[in-house]
């Protein structure tokens, strides 16, 4: 038997002080490696999509007509998922939470959003629900971000705060 499947928990162990170790190095051969292909497989066939005006448009038609027979057709998933979403949310609102100051991000939000026609979200910066941790729906959690940042962090944690608590943990112990 290979010691690793043998030590699932001192090979986790081994391999996150590895990461930790190496992680700007990671990062980069990541970055690296993306832009690469990006470069070689999708710039090409953007270019040749962009230039095809009518398949962008038929697109958009299918679409159109599409999502909303395929809607009506699994509203009671969308539904559940919206709830969910939505039971999330006011479970991790805490009694002391600035609701005035929460409304007010959205608000900035949306004008972002008017002004200058790149769609913003609001962000929380410790996702309310995450394998780690489960951040809550108050107003020093949040931020506005554009869309595309925020689908880029998804439901992972910020920079600055992952290496502020590495900082703390380091000067613990």
């Amino acid at each position: 038997m290979h010691w690793r499947t043998a030590n699932p928990e001192k090979k986790r162990a081994c391999d996150a002080k590895v990461y930790a170790r190496n992680q700007s190095h990671i990062l980069r051969q990541k970055k690296r490696y993306h832009e690469l292909k990006y470069e070689s497989l999708i710039r090409p066939y953007k270019a040749q999509y962009l230039a095809r005006a009518d398949v962008i448009e038929s697109r958009r038609e299918y679409n159109r007509r599409y999502h909303p027979a395929y809607y009506a057709k699994h509203k009671a998933a969308y539904l559940a998922k919206f709830i969910a979403r939505r039971s999330l949310k006011e479970r991790a609102v805490p009694p002391w939470a600035n609701l005035k100051a929460i409304e007010a991000f959205y608000s900035v939000a949306r004008d972002l959003t008017e002004r200058t026609g790149i769609k913003h979200e609001v962000d929380h910066r410790i996702p309310l629900k995450s394998d780690v941790v489960c951040g809550l729906h108050v107003e020093t959690n949040l931020r506005v971000i554009t869309r595309n940042d925020n689908r880029k962090k998804s439901n992972r944690f910020v920079d600055e705060i992952v290496r502020t608590t590495e900082e703390t943990c380091r000067s613990d112990g």
